[in-house]
């Protein structure tokens, strides 16, 4: 990990290498009109590189977290079931036991990775123009950064992200497909404190990505929730033979009731508490997530009435995420 990690101890100086190359790029083209700019394209394809290099490590940490996994489940069953003398019982749970701290030790690395990404994004961060804020650049580069595939992040896809992202930052009012400019200068726009970023995530409630995502979102979040409009759709397959949700979702039926709970609270409660909800959730692990019971629990965390509030009538007052209201939100996102 030490190794791969090496990418991100030195992002500036590989943002400068690969700007210095893509401008000689650009200098060789004999055709003016094939020029882009250099800048920006050696901004995404580095940080393409780089996402690619954070999804490897994440696959490496994941795989390791199973190998462990694998190896108590079947010690713990081992004892289950065979016929053990003490001392071989004992042994098979103090070895066990070891397995576990490896375990744990393995699994806060990604925590670790956060950390390390969340650096990553500063640096450059901290040379953005003076009249972008840097938290609100930060928070959409984490989504793109955290969210997209890596084979979604293509040089026009990135590009065309970037200047969607400044113009909205810059001027409140545009919306893609109006024309911005007069005069061959920018307008600005009327300023409307009411006029917000829409930020939507696209998640699983029981994806470990996800988690690891609004982990990071969560860091800039409180900086930024005046002025966005956050919501969440989930990634899952309309299926009408699923006889609960008619969706399918990937990571089970208790994915599709997590998503549920998340979407009742999201349209039903302000945008802080429905997000204090949604951490209480993650917190409890991502095995937990979708069981009535940690649903209805991280109510009362996040102080909130799951009756009161209508939640409850939309994921059903049983915390089961079967009701009507919910399954359709469910059937919508997913659509």
């Amino acid at each position: 990990m030490r190794e791969y990690r090496k990418v991100d101890d030195t992002v500036i100086m590989r943002l400068n290498r690969t700007g210095a190359q893509f401008r000689d790029r650009d200098r060789a083209m004999v055709n003016p009109s094939l020029r882009g700019s250099p800048e920006e394209d050696a901004c995404a394809y580095f940080w393409r590189d780089l996402i690619m290099n954070w999804k490897r490590r994440t696959e490496i940490i994941q795989y390791c977290v199973g190998v462990m996994d694998n190896g108590i489940d079947g010690k713990q069953k081992a004892i289950a079931t065979e016929n053990l003398s003490s001392e071989e019982q004992s042994r098979i749970k103090n070895a066990s036991s070891t397995e576990e701290v490896k375990r744990s030790q393995i699994h806060n690395e990604l925590a670790v990775e956060a950390i390390v990404r969340q650096r990553s994004l500063d640096e450059p961060l901290s040379l953005q123009p003076s009249g972008i804020a840097p938290s609100i650049m930060r928070l959409l580069t984490t989504i793109i950064l955290a969210m997209f595939a890596p084979s979604l992040l293509t040089l026009p896809a990135l590009a065309a992200a970037s200047t969607y992202a400044r113009l909205m930052l810059q001027f409140p009012s545009y919306m893609p497909g109006q024309n911005a400019f007069a005069g061959g200068e920018f307008t600005s726009a009327p300023e409307d404190d009411e006029v917000k970023v829409p930020v939507t995530l696209g998640v699983m409630s029981r994806c470990p990505d996800a988690l690891l995502c609004e982990t990071v979102f969560d860091k800039v979040l409180p900086q930024v929730n005046d002025r966005i409009n956050l919501t969440l759709s989930f990634i899952g397959q309309i299926d009408a033979s699923e006889p609960d949700f008619g969706v399918t979702c990937l990571h089970g039926p208790l994915e599709c009731a997590g998503n549920v709970h998340e979407l009742c609270a999201s349209n039903h409660l302000d945008q802080k508490q429905w997000w204090s909800y949604l951490k209480c959730l993650n917190f409890n692990g991502r095995g937990k997530i979708g069981e009535p019971e940690t649903a209805l629990k991280c109510a009362e965390t996040a102080k909130f009435d799951w009756t009161e509030s209508g939640v409850g009538d939309c994921a059903g007052q049983d915390g089961s995420g079967k009701a009507e209201e919910g399954i359709s939100l469910l059937q919508e996102s997913d659509s």
